[in-house]
């Protein structure tokens, strides 16, 4: 079960990093040309930093506040895609375990990189004392009918279970989307 586990954990952590970065490099290289191009670079780019952030994330110490951490995600996210974004934290009061920390960065970056395919120019991000709260204003969805093999809901969910949190999801086609995940 420890096995299974810590698999699902690896699955998640390469999807919302290296495999969105993949995904990207595959797109941009499957052109008429075929080319390398200054694009395919820049991405390459990111997979090596997104490694690296992964490998900080894992040896750093816990001194980071939340909020630090998550503004400086999505912004990232945010300047990669045009979208403006907006981050509104209040003093965190209870620090999280480094894991759990990393965990919530890591489902405030997917539901920003989940923005891009609603077309969102917007993020409000808030951040307070057990809980955070992503909103986009992109054409949203009906998440009961998510094709299959789109992994990032799951994967938010999963990293949201694994804390002990609860994360709720609302979005209806031309509503946007708001991810919010209470611990």
């Amino acid at each position: 079960m420890a096995v299974a586990a810590e698999r699902r954990r690896l699955a998640r952590d390469l999807h919302d990093g290296a495999v969105q970065e993949i995904g990207y490099i595959l797109a941009v290289t499957s052109g008429a040309d075929g080319g390398t191009s200054p694009a395919v670079r820049s991405a390459a780019q990111r997979a090596l930093a997104e490694t690296r952030r992964a490998v900080v994330a894992l040896s750093s110490a816990d001194d980071e506040p939340l909020e630090a951490a998550v503004a400086r995600e999505v912004r990232e996210v945010g300047e990669r895609h045009g979208m403006t974004v907006h981050v509104r934290s209040e003093a965190q009061r209870a620090p999280l375990s480094l894991e759990h920390r990393e965990q919530v960065v890591r489902i405030a970056r997917e539901a920003a990189w989940n923005a891009r395919h609603g077309r969102a120019t917007e993020l409000r991000v808030l951040v307070r004392p057990g809980e955070l709260v992503v909103e986009d204003d992109g054409a949203g969805f009906d998440p009961a009918a998510v094709p299959p093999g789109r992994y990032g809901l799951v994967s938010m969910g999963d990293r949201a279970e694994g804390m002990g949190a609860v994360l709720a999801l609302e979005s209806a086609p031309g509503r946007g989307t708001r991810v919010a995940v209470a611990w």
